[in-house]
């Protein structure tokens, strides 16, 4: 709205976005730097349809109508319920001391100076709870950008947008979250860390440089922080049987978590906890912040061969490479992590999805995007195959789109008959086809287009 001058009807572009810079109109000095491009996922709840984006409120598009139009911004950070109904819990960490005055002082010139950043980010990804038909998302504070800690506030919403319950967690590390897990007892955050880029943030803060120049990649450790966080509050008599969960699993080997399959726990007759999470991952090596998806922002190209890698380099790529089991003895305290191939899947592989009546419960299959390898020059990327790990027999199984063709996310869609058939449904991709493996085809006019690497959900007509 504010681009578009309403009396001739012509656009300007004035606002950034996190991975871009102007191509024309003010450049320097340009420092709206938040425009809300809801583009990354999207979800209906409620009676909601809701897009989200990584940088703030989502936006509400009406459904209700059938029209698809743009209603405006939705609060999901505060929205839910009146203040004094809300049951607000809040779970402490580091406070006070240097970097809390440093937020301090960041804050109002970052939300209400020149910047109008939104006090809290709320993450694309979001998860729903099957078991108790809840909503769960996860907001972040905008001046943990520029600190070396995250605060992380998760939010719980019953099926009429009601919030049950909201959690904050204070972490004392400079970490990017981009997807996570939950399971009965525990949200699960993998900690891809980052550090601040001095140059990069002002360049970035004077409007030369994309947003994301602040940040740059902090391959300092050679394990993978895993933050388990107390889902629900503990009661005052079980404090002695809950770990600090301030202290994060250090995983094994160095991830950088691109996106969740799913994640699940088992009890044993001891008393004792396994948890195991589903994970798409790469190599610190190869995720690149000025490079994503392939595209060059100085240049303004998008190269998809920077996605792919060399021959003996295919390691760094995104792999369905990692089960991650972590035990915890019936007291608490932390007994092993370890981290496994998905049924010793080896090619690039990301977007893992499952039947979603399944999440947060123990799963069987998973889907996922991957590559054929039959061409020549770009052999892992853009993905042209969906693979369904079958973890009964450890088996793999593959559908193929064919020569210069390329999908999407796969998207499971239960048929609804028999919710404890976990099998018994459709995969929806952009472009899918095999013999007899075809149910149907939707032909999207040309003016339409469907991005890779973003987000997709079923709704069924009974919700």
């Amino acid at each position: 709205m504010e681009e578009c001058d309403q009396e001739t009807n012509s656009w300007r572009f004035t606002h950034r976005g996190p991975f871009s810079v102007l191509r024309g109109g003010k450049k320097i000095g340009n420092t709206k730097v938040m425009k809300n491009v809801a583009n990354t996922s999207v979800v209906e709840w409620g009676g909601r349809l809701l897009c989200l984006w990584e940088g703030g409120d989502p936006y509400e598009i009406d459904i209700q109508s059938g029209t698809l139009d743009t209603v405006g911004r939705f609060d999901l950070m505060i929205d839910g319920t009146d203040d004094d109904e809300r049951p607000l819990v809040v779970s402490g960490g580091t406070t006070g001391g240097f970097w809390d005055v440093a937020a301090g002082l960041l804050k109002p010139i970052l939300q209400a100076g020149v910047f109008k950043m939104p006090p809290k980010r709320l993450l694309s990804h979001y998860k729903i709870d099957p078991r108790l038909d809840r909503l769960l998302t996860v907001s972040c504070n905008a001046e943990d950008m520029l600190l070396p800690r995250s605060s992380f506030t998760f939010y719980e919403f019953d099926s009429n947008f009601k919030l049950i319950q909201k959690q904050e967690f204070n972490i004392p590390e400079h970490l990017m979250i981009h997807d996570w897990a939950f399971t009965d007892t525990h949200y699960v955050l993998f900690g891809n860390r980052i550090k601040l880029d001095v140059t990069g943030s002002m360049l970035a803060l004077c409007g030369v440089s994309p947003m994301i120049s602040a940040l740059s990649i902090n391959p300092n450790k050679a394990t993978s922080p895993i933050y388990l966080l107390p889902r629900f509050p503990p009661h005052d008599h079980d404090h002695d049987h809950h770990r600090d969960w301030r202290v994060p699993i250090e995983a094994p080997s160095q991830m950088w978590v691109l996106h969740v399959g799913n994640a699940f726990e088992q009890i044993d007759l001891q008393g004792n906890l396994e948890l195991q999470i589903q994970a798409a991952t790469c190599s610190y090596r190869w995720f690149n912040f000025h490079k994503m998806f392939g595209y060059d922002w100085k240049s303004g190209k998008l190269d998809p061969s920077f996605m792919n890698a060399s021959d003996g380099d295919e390691d760094l790529l995104p792999h369905l490479v990692k089960q991650v089991s972590i035990k915890l003895k019936a007291d608490g305290n932390y007994e092993k992590c370890s981290v496994e191939a998905l049924n010793q899947w080896s090619r690039p592989s990301d977007f893992p999805a499952i039947n979603p009546t399944f999440s947060g419960s123990k799963n069987s299959y998973i889907y996922a995007a991957t590559c054929s390898s039959c061409r020549p020059s770009l052999p892992h990327f853009p993905f042209d195959t969906v693979a369904k790990l079958d973890f009964s027999n450890s088996s793999v199984s593959t559908w193929s789109v064919g020569v210069r063709r390329f999908i999407g996310e796969p998207i499971f869609v239960p048929k609804g008959i028999n919710e404890e058939e976990e099998d018994d449904g459709y995969i929806i991709v952009i472009e899918i086809g095999k013999s007899d493996a075809l149910i149907a085809r939707l032909e999207v006019p040309k003016h339409l287009n469907f991005p890779l690497g973003f987000h997709g959900f079923w709704a069924a007509d009974d919700h």
